[in-house]
């Protein structure tokens, strides 16, 4: 079945421009778009927020309406007397659970707590997992995804238009690796500078090759049919060494 993906690259704004013009702005740029899945970036809104927030309902109300899966970025959560970075994950007008960053990104582990949980989500098109950003610069959490029959990964991210190239790679060999597909979405804002990415895969002759597509006009749009990569994916996965069959001192050294 064809996913249809949209990524929005938002500016950061705090809650009080969010309620007075931000929900708007994003239904005008929605209004025009067909979409089973939208994805924003990580932390666009500048403040920490409770779990309940006007922002979550938003995109409840959002998703009731268009029967659309939405990611809306990552959010700056209070969790208990800390924070954490946090997805919440809304299917069908429903939130079904939050997915915490497990690899706080340097100075963001002075003050947000570490996930120690990857959610994978059944919905009609096929399973999905969240990676938060910096998450993606590390196998695992696509590795696990993937062997877990996951076939999207989405990328809310933060990446200053310096490190595109470097961002860019981490994403389109997180999905190459691993045969599955990788949208990720970026803030827009001058400094971050937008350039968001789909990347999935492909058979060529003997080989694998990734599709990689970019962003215009601040949006950017996907068709991705996960039928196509099912059988590379699978036969990945049956072909992934793990950790070699190596057993406790099979390691030699010189």
């Amino acid at each position: 079945m064809m996913i249809r993906v949209v990524g929005l690259e938002l500016d950061r704004i705090s809650l009080k421009e969010f309620e007075a013009q931000g929900g708007r702005n994003i239904e005008s740029q929605l209004k025009s778009e067909n979409y089973d899945v939208l994805l924003l970036p990580e932390k666009w809104i500048t403040d920490p927020l409770e779990a309940e927030n006007p922002v979550v309902d938003f995109f409840l109300d959002l998703s009731r309406d268009s029967g659309s899966i939405i990611v809306p970025g990552s959010l700056s959560l209070k969790n208990g007397e800390g924070f954490s970075n946090s997805s919440p994950v809304i299917i069908d007008g429903r939130l079904v659970s939050w997915q915490h960053k497990m690899n706080p990104y340097r100075i963001e582990r002075e003050s947000m707590a570490r996930g120690n949980a990857l959610n994978i989500y059944n919905t009609k098109f096929g399973r999905i997992s969240v990676a938060i950003c910096y998450d993606i610069d590390f196998p695992y959490f696509a590795k696990i995804s993937a062997l877990n029959g996951v076939v999207l990964i989405l990328n809310p991210s933060l990446i200053p238009a310096q490190f595109h190239r470097e961002w860019h790679m981490y994403v389109e060999s997180r999905a190459l690796e691993n045969r599955i597909s990788m949208f990720s979405v970026n803030s827009s804002e001058e400094i971050f500078g937008g350039n968001s990415i789909a990347v999935w895969p492909y058979s060529d002759w003997i080989g694998v090759r990734i599709q990689t597509i970019h962003s215009d006009g601040k949006i950017l749009r996907a068709e991705i049919d996960p039928d196509s990569f099912a059988s590379i994916r699978k036969s990945r996965a049956e072909e992934d060494p793990g950790s070699y069959s190596l057993k406790e001192g099979s390691v030699n050294y010189f």
